[in-house]
């Protein structure tokens, strides 16, 4: 994997996400060998109700391409300037949130049956459905979804899939994808697609980031 490997694949995406984007935001340093997005602003909001992390984000205009239903995508892949290698990356897929008002009547209803079994458990429930319904705000059935890799990484997995800012939960990977293998991970969850072209994905296969390590949860290698 390198710089022109990523943009060649950026282009696969944009082939493939035309008929529904909106806004595009992908900006390239060649030499920097960095690919971002216009403007952006590193970092993640932690332990934040997902509807208010995506409005910030939206908001900030932090992506790379804006599709017409509200969901949208971040790429970012820095190299280093000398070596070529790949030293930090991120792919993520922010959908828009979708209101669950059935969510908020199985809090009530696991409140209920905690109101007999164990009080503490009741108590925080409450609290939180109290919150919920003063703020006018129900549970989102969605979340973010991200693709990290960092070269340097030692307390965690330098590749790993993970949801929202649960930091805690990390999927280990022994690879790093291209922009078109992420984007074709999420795509049940995008209607209107262009048709998928079987030499994009062919050569998303040959130029994924692989590793060394072994016995990984998402691996590219066979069993």
């Amino acid at each position: 994997m390198n710089f022109s490997l990523v943009q060649q694949s950026l282009n696969h995406v944009e082939a493939l996400l035309k008929p529904v984007t909106q806004q595009k935001l992908i900006e390239l340093k060649e030499r920097e060998k960095v690919i971002s997005w216009t403007n952006r602003k590193p970092g993640i909001y932690n332990e934040v109700y997902y509807p208010i992390e995506y409005q910030c984000v939206i908001d900030a205009r932090q992506y790379s391409l804006l599709l017409r239903d509200g969901d949208f995508f971040q790429f970012f892949y820095e190299f280093d300037a000398k070596t070529g290698n790949l030293k930090k990356a991120k792919l993520a897929f922010y959908p828009s949130p979708i209101d669950c008002r059935n969510s908020l009547d199985d809090l009530n209803e696991a409140a209920d049956f905690a109101f007999d079994h164990n009080e503490e458990l009741y108590n925080h429930l409450d609290n939180w459905i109290a919150l919920l319904e003063i703020k006018n705000y129900f549970p989102a059935n969605t979340s973010q979804v991200r693709f990290d890799y960092d070269s340097a990484v030692t307390t965690h997995e330098k590749a790993h899939l993970q949801f929202s800012s649960v930091n805690k939960l990390r999927l280990p990977a022994d690879f790093f994808p291209l922009p078109y293998a992420f984007v074709l991970m999420v795509s049940d969850l995008i209607n209107g697609c262009s048709k998928i072209d079987a030499r994009h994905i062919s050569f998303t296969k040959r130029n994924s980031l692989k590793s060394n390590v072994s016995n990984r949860i998402i691996t590219l290698k066979s069993q």
